[in-house]
């Protein structure tokens, strides 16, 4: 299973899919734990390479459990009254 951390940290994260929605939004579904903090995207192979680092996502863009949107655009998901 994959694994990213934030911003470099030691905690790394279990994923089970990470993708881009939009030039600006990016999808991450979380295996179980998930962080409290965004920046920057440290994404790691099953055998603990790193693969790829994305830049700027730091702003939660929507919530839906296990499931999170992040934005590097500081743009956040409508709410509808």
């Amino acid at each position: 299973m994959e694994k990213i951390s934030i911003n470099h940290l030691k905690t790394r994260y279990e994923i089970v899919s990470i993708r881009s929605i939009t030039n600006h939004i990016l999808q991450i579904v979380f295996k179980k734990n998930k962080p409290t903090i965004w920046g920057d995207i440290h994404l790691y192979t099953r055998d603990g390479r790193e693969a790829a680092v994305l830049i700027g996502y730091k702003t939660l863009y929507r919530d839906e459990g296990q499931t999170v949107y992040l934005s590097k655009d500081e743009r956040v998901f409508p709410e509808i009254c």
